[in-house]
C-alpha cells in the first residue's frame, strides 16, 4: 500500500514546476513525506524508495519549511 501511495506522489510531483507558485496540496505532501521516510530512512532495502520520497520532499520543501526546522 504505501509503495503505491509513493509512487502517487511521485507522478505528483514530476508535474511540479519548482518556478511556480506550489499547489496548495504541497503541505498536506510534504508531510506525508516526512511520515512516509520515517520507516524507510536507514533501510538499504527500500532505497529506490527512499529516494522518491526525498525528491518529493525537495519539490515541496517550502511548504513545510517550518514544519523541517522543528
Amino acid at each position: 500500500m504505501l509503495t503505491q501511495v509513493v509512487e502517487v506522489i511521485n507522478e505528483w510531483c514530476g508535474l511540479i514546476n519548482i518556478y511556480e507558485e506550489l499547489p496548495n496540496a504541497s503541505q498536506k505532501v510534504g508531510l506525508l513525506c516526512l511520515w512516509l521516510l520515517e520507516p524507510v530512512k536507514d533501510s538499504y532495502r527500500d532505497e529506490g524508495r527512499r529516494k522518491k520520497i526525498l525528491n518529493a520532499l525537495l519539490k515541496v520543501s517550502t511548504a513545510i519549511k517550518e514544519n523541517l526546522m522543528n
